[in-house]
């Protein structure tokens, strides 16, 4: 595996190298009403889903260990079992998901989850390598700026894809990065088209420049007409400044 500065190099788009900018495009990707209807159609299934745990064995022990599990997948603080399935899923839209295990200390005296907290994909600065194993992930808080260190063994990890041990898998959507961003655009080219044929493009006529006091008096009008026409039209500045004279008037 390509790592480079602690971070995974193996991609060869040069609008997917950096992972900040490759995060934020899969951002930009799951807002797209056709993708999101593609990962809504792999994950909802999922989320329906119906979720147990099963006894290690028949005996007394292996039932109350089984309760005791279910009992915290339950009884998360802020979090629900379904929600955590959620977060684990977003391995589609970006190649893999990291949630941090908080326990607490309860009444009990037994150690109980508190949450899986998710930690945002896009904050991943690098991972922490030892013996060609990722073994932590480090991440800037978006809040303060600061870099978090967490051990992967305090993790759950989960990857979608990727090739040689790849922690950042490959996500779904790479498949379909380059037909997404020509479809971008294409309908952008399309919403311009028809706003033009709507609108049409301005024309104005510039006055004499005789009549105005000169050249100088003749570039701060330009300059005026410049800004009011780039402001004008809600599509991209298309206008036209006909020079003095150059169309008949009757």
């Amino acid at each position: 595996l390509r790592v480079f500065g602690g971070l995974v190099r193996e991609e060869w788009l040069p609008e997917l190298t950096s992972w900040q900018n490759a995060s934020r495009i899969y951002r930009e990707m799951a807002d797209d009403t056709m993708v999101a209807v593609l990962l809504d159609a792999i994950r909802t299934p999922l989320l329906a889903a119906d979720f147990d745990v099963t006894p290690a064995g028949d005996s007394e022990g292996d039932k109350l260990a089984a309760d005791f599990l279910w009992a915290n997948t339950l009884g998360m603080d802020r979090q629900s079992w379904r929600a955590h399935v959620s977060d684990a899923l977003e391995s589609l839209q970006f190649g893999f998901t990291i949630s941090e295990i908080v326990m607490e200390k309860r009444d009990d005296g037994r150690l109980w989850l508190r949450n899986l907290e998710p930690r945002g994909q896009e904050t991943l600065q690098r991972w922490e390598w030892e013996d060609d194993a990722p073994v932590a992930f480090v991440q800037r808080d978006p809040s303060t700026g600061h870099m978090l260190t967490i051990p992967i063994q305090k993790t759950l990890h989960f990857v979608f894809g990727g090739r040689k041990g790849n922690p950042q898998g490959r996500p779904l959507l790479r498949s379909i990065f380059r037909p997404w961003l020509e479809l971008k655009y294409l309908s952008n080219f399309e919403v311009i088209g028809i706003e033009r044929d709507i609108g049409g493009m301005p024309v104005v006529d510039f006055p004499d420049p005789e009549k105005w006091g000169g050249p100088q008096a003749t570039t701060e009008l330009r300059e005026l007409f410049e800004d009011a026409f780039k402001n004008l039209r809600m599509g991209e500045n298309t206008w036209l400044l006909m020079p003095p004279g150059s169309r008949a008037t009757s």
